[in-house]
């Protein structure tokens, strides 16, 4: 007697307990199919994204020897087969103003900040973390590029404050001697625009979303005081659709 007959005289010798285990064993087959559609669902979504947009990878930096680790470790890995192009960014760097007004909540107390702007160095702006995630786009101008130094991109209520207009100069300097240190200029080729604010590091309007200033890589190092130190503290490497 094979398989199939001892189930037949088993179903024929039992109806009523086989016809309720029948509804049990078709949700259980359901549920499992169910799942098995959903996971190669999401695999071919993650696919699907992948290809269109470029896999991505980004080494953040080691404290000891950070900028010479970073540099070194996204060359190495934009070296590698497969991948189309990488980005480094640079430490969050406040820097005072020159020549033009931050903005500033006047109901805020100032005391504790440092009365500055924010600068972000980028090797490829488009590569940049706020900009890959659609939260920062172009009104006006272009983006920085790897062949670009001293220029910067600001955001579109600093330009509308200031009345400021891709093709101007804004200046910078160190905000721990306002009074002495050189001022560093910059070219504005772009004007950025965002979704939602960017939230800020530490509280006060020095880091306040549209004060945030987006520049070539080494601009921020120069604006600081530490020309040829450099503060590089994320990497993005962007591979081949």
């Amino acid at each position: 007697m094979n398989s199939l007959q001892r189930a037949w005289r088993s179903v024929m010798r039992k109806p009523i307990k086989s016809i309720l285990l029948l509804p049990v064993m078709v949700t259980v087959c359901l549920f499992l199919l169910c799942g098995m559609a959903c996971r190669n669902a999401n695999v071919q979504t993650q696919d699907t994204t992948r290809q269109a947009i470029g896999a991505g990878l980004r080494p953040d930096a080691n404290e000891k020897n950070r900028s010479k680790r970073l540099t070194d470790s996204s060359e190495k890995i934009a070296a590698v087969t497969g991948i189309s192009d990488y980005n480094i960014s640079t430490c969050i760097t406040a820097a005072n103003p020159v020549g033009f007004d931050r903005i500033e909540d006047p109901d805020m107390d100032q005391t504790n900040d440092m009365s500055g702007v924010v600068l972000i160095g980028n090797r490829k702006m488009e590569l940049d973390f706020n900009v890959l995630s659609g939260n920062v786009t172009l009104k006006e101008g272009r983006m920085v590029t790897e062949k670009d130094q001293d220029v910067c991109a600001i955001s579109e209520k600093m330009a509308e404050q200031d009345q400021l207009d891709v093709g101007d100069k804004i200046g910078f300097n160190d905000y721990h001697d306002t009074e002495h240190s050189q001022v560093h200029e910059a070219a504005i080729i772009g004007i950025y625009q965002t979704k939602q604010l960017i939230a800020p590091l530490m509280a006060g309007d020095t880091f306040r979303s549209e004060n945030i200033i987006f520049t070539d890589l080494r601009f921020p190092e120069k604006a600081e005081g530490s020309e040829n130190d450099p503060c590089f503290e994320h990497a993005y490497n962007r591979s081949k659709r």
